[in-house]
């Protein structure tokens, strides 16, 4: 009978332990959600906590959420909270009840991407004062950006002039690229600077504008074109050579992004032939102004084998335009010769007027090169030449900016320099610079200005 006695006492201390737990205020994180559900460097997100009291009987009261620090560090790192707190509060919570607590964060665009686990510290206290408190792990995963969320660049095609390269030969490789990302890209620099499998441009020199392009932004879905000039050596061997180009550029949040694909050059043997181009230029104007004259004088050279004949050099257009637009000729607006022989140099002068309605700017006028080998094979080819035409008037540019910080985060104060070039004909006086407001937008937001 005691023993039967002893059994029932122990189980009721037993049983009415586990009741006493039960009935104490537990707080525990029961589910969040994240939204949206990818997450990208330089993007926001807003985090939703649901807290539950799993006490069966007894309320919370004065229950604190605070969002510390990311597992590893020492603080939220690469998070912002975008209302400058990490913390929520809540006077009760009554049992077997939830309550949802909502933040907001902005990811710093130079975050890595991956899982990182936010440390949350849950305290709170029952109705008789007494304090409890727990801590639980949120995970964020941040993503690669998509396609659809962030800018792709691509090589549409490519093609050279001539179409057939050789030896020897100087050609115009021209590249289309082509964003199929979904947001524009900005500042964007292409470099061509080896071959596939060596560490430089071998048998190859870049001529004219080199080997590196800048180019201030490509729309989603746009296309467009550039070109590069190179040299092949005369003793370049037969056969397929790729060009690495490399890409960078940033999005709208200014995060960075890079990439590189291939270019296959094929180079034939040097031939037997001539090769007739425009090696040089001069302008009789320093400064080409609205309703004025000038004279454009080329150097053509025939730097192949082979003597040529037959040659027509004349304007075919202004790059983008069908005709020569604010330019016309005064004369009959073609270089004749009857023949060059290999190595030999010819000078020839255009004359040009120029609308005074022109307007100011550099303009890529486009020449048409025609000839004939001795052996009568034809040959055809086209060559830029750029001419600035600046009006009588002050006219300034912005030529480049930068600011005193690589990385802006929200709250930073930071630098903005602006440089300006007067290509005008006159100099500017009293200049003033106004920054009105971001882009597609009425205001400066989320901008103030301190100073300037």
């Amino acid at each position: 009978m005691k023993k039967l006695l002893s059994f029932i006492f122990m189980f009721c201390i037993i049983f009415g332990g586990v009741k006493v737990l039960i009935s104490a205020p537990q707080i525990e994180i029961s589910k969040y959600v994240v939204t949206p559900k990818e997450v990208y460097p330089g993007g926001e997100f807003s985090l939703s906590i649901n807290l539950k009291n799993n006490s069966t009987k007894d309320k919370a009261k004065n229950i604190v959420l605070e969002i510390k620090k990311i597992e590893g560090k020492n603080d939220l790192s690469f998070f912002y909270p975008k209302n400058k707190t990490t913390t929520r509060r809540a006077d009760e919570l009554e049992a077997g009840k939830d309550i949802l607590l909502d933040f907001s964060f902005q990811v710093d665009k130079g975050a890595p991407t991956g899982i990182y686990r936010l440390v949350v510290n849950i305290s709170w206290q029952d109705e008789g004062g007494k304090n409890y408190n727990s801590e639980e792990l949120i995970s964020i995963t941040i993503s690669p950006p998509s396609i659809e969320n962030r800018p792709l660049l691509t090589i549409d095609r490519f093609e050279t002039e001539p179409s057939e390269v050789s030896a020897g030969d100087t050609f115009e490789l021209k590249i289309f690229i082509k964003n199929i990302g979904g947001k524009v890209a900005n500042n964007i620099k292409l470099e061509i600077k080896k071959i596939e499998g060596k560490e430089v441009l071998q048998y190859f020199s870049p001529v004219k504008s080199g080997n590196i392009v800048y180019l201030d932004k490509i729309e989603k879905n746009e296309v467009k074109d550039l070109s590069m000039n190179f040299l092949v050596n005369d003793n370049t061997p037969s056969g397929n050579y790729n060009f690495i180009l490399t890409f960078t550029y940033e999005d709208e949040n200014r995060i960075n992004y890079d990439g590189s694909e291939i270019i296959g050059i094929y180079v034939l043997e040097k031939k037997e032939k001539a090769d007739i181009d425009i090696v040089s230029y001069k302008l009789s104007e320093d400064k080409i102004i609205p309703g004025n004259d000038f004279v454009l004088t080329i150097k053509i050279s025939n730097s192949g084998i082979l003597d040529a004949k037959n040659i027509k050099i004349y304007p075919l257009n202004i790059e983008g335009e069908t005709g020569l637009k604010y330019f016309s000729l005064k004369d009959e607006g073609m270089l004749s010769l009857n023949s060059l022989k290999s190595n030999e140099e010819y000078t020839h002068n255009f004359y040009f007027y120029v609308d005074k309605n022109a307007v100011g700017k550099l303009y890529s006028m486009i020449f048409k090169i025609e000839y004939d080998d001795v052996k009568n094979v034809s040959y055809s080819k086209t060559k830029s030449i750029g001419i600035l035409i600046v009006t009588d008037n002050p006219d300034l540019i912005l030529t480049t900016y930068t600011t005193d910080k690589e990385i802006i985060k929200p709250g930073d104060s930071f630098n903005l320099k602006l440089t300006f070039e007067n290509i005008g004909g006159f100099d500017a006086k009293g200049v003033r610079v106004k920054i009105e407001n971001v882009e597609n937008s009425n205001s400066l937001y989320p901008f103030s200005m301190i100073s300037g």
